[in-house]
């Protein structure tokens, strides 16, 4: 008996062989859960530096955590403009957050605006996990942030700035 088999059917059959050897791939596979992260942070801005304190809500209110941020001074770079003509900078650093579980440690790049009065700045920008120590060991992901930096009212010097942003994400671990 001699049989034939269509284009259509060799096709079917090559795919049915394929979704069988990803099923089973799949499921050898360490296959990671992403799950969210916010970061509030809230500061003051000396001589460039940071510091202030943070809340970090996890997934869940165990995966919770505050303490400490502290960043030195940025890299900013020249002032830039968008297509629409607002000027703005570039600015990367490098984040400390010491809390109750560990040191998690990021770095953010955001594009800073100068507002209403040239002494007010909003930015908006990504962050990145860089390590982690304690519960953060292990750590992976990032995501985006927004933030306002407002010239202190009660400055001891001009280069006073209170801070707040927040840090919103998916992290996976390790």
């Amino acid at each position: 008996m001699k049989r034939t088999f269509t284009l259509t059917a060799i096709a079917g059959l090559a795919a049915l062989a394929l979704t069988g050897s990803l099923s089973a791939a799949a499921a050898g596979a360490n296959i990671q859960v992403k799950t969210p992260l916010t970061i509030t942070v809230v500061g003051k801005l000396t001589s460039g530096a940071g510091s202030g304190t943070f809340n970090l809500l996890g997934a869940s209110t165990a995966e919770s955590d505050s303490g400490r941020l502290t960043y030195p001074a940025p890299v900013e770079s020249l002032s830039r403009k968008t297509p629409d003509g607002l000027s703005y900078v570039v600015i990367q650093r490098t984040e400390a957050l010491k809390g109750k579980h560990g040191t998690l440690v990021i770095r953010s790049s955001v594009r800073r605006f100068d507002v209403v009065k040239e002494d007010d700045f909003v930015s908006t920008g990504t962050w990145s996990i860089v390590r982690g120590t304690g519960r953060y060991a292990g750590l992976r992901g990032g995501g985006a942030l927004v933030g306002i930096t407002q010239f202190a009212t009660k400055a001891t010097n001009f280069s006073d700035y209170d801070f707040s942003a927040r840090y919103t994400g998916l992290v996976t671990r390790a």
